[in-house]
């Protein structure tokens, strides 16, 4: 399923929602009370930060996607320069952290 984000220069970009590896989820910083999910997109060599607003009285949210940078991931999602070493090392093996 292909998915628009904004990539760290300012241009839109694409990738498939099937091909990305789940990395930790948490509260964005980006969007306050807005919930985030960091996702490696390995043919772009980018972490993505899936971002979706709380619901409204209808059940709907807003949903975006921007490449972020490790010290955001880092500060942001408590998430340790080892951790992040470790996931680039084996992606496919990783356990997802959640901090939600």
């Amino acid at each position: 399923m292909k998915c628009d984000y904004v990539a760290i220069d300012g241009s839109n970009r694409s990738f498939d929602l099937d091909d990305v590896i789940d990395f930790v989820g948490g509260i964005s910083s980006k969007r306050e009370g807005w919930s985030g999910l960091i996702c490696y997109a390995p043919k772009h060599d980018a972490f993505i930060e899936l971002r979706d607003s709380a619901q409204d009285a209808r059940g709907q949210c807003i949903s975006e996607a921007e490449e972020v940078s490790n010290q955001y991931i880092q500060s942001t999602y408590k998430v340790s320069s080892d951790q992040m070493s470790e996931f680039l090392n084996k992606p496919k093996e990783w356990q997802f952290i959640d901090r939600r």
